[in-house]
């Protein structure tokens, strides 16, 4: 029996930038090229923000919606 944890993936981070799209690009033709699942990944640390002298980054759902919706097209279209 095969479990998804004993399974080979890649997983790439993205953040909208424009360096994360192309890695996004190249993970997606490395796990092509290898026939392995491909997972795009965003995140939002919780950091408790009242210590920090400036406001926290403006990240919300939406935004990261939209980061990954950036990245599987790029992805799709590579």
């Amino acid at each position: 029996m095969t479990t998804a944890a004993n399974q080979s993936a890649v997983v790439v981070g993205v953040d909208g930038s424009d360096a994360a799209l192309g890695a996004a690009r190249w993970a997606a033709e490395f796990a092509a090229a290898h026939a392995l699942p491909l997972t795009l990944l965003h995140a939002i640390p919780r950091l408790d923000w009242h210590f920090a002298r400036v406001d926290p980054p403006a990240h919300d759902e939406e935004t990261g919606d939209r980061v990954l919706a950036a990245a599987e097209t790029a992805v799709r279209s590579a």
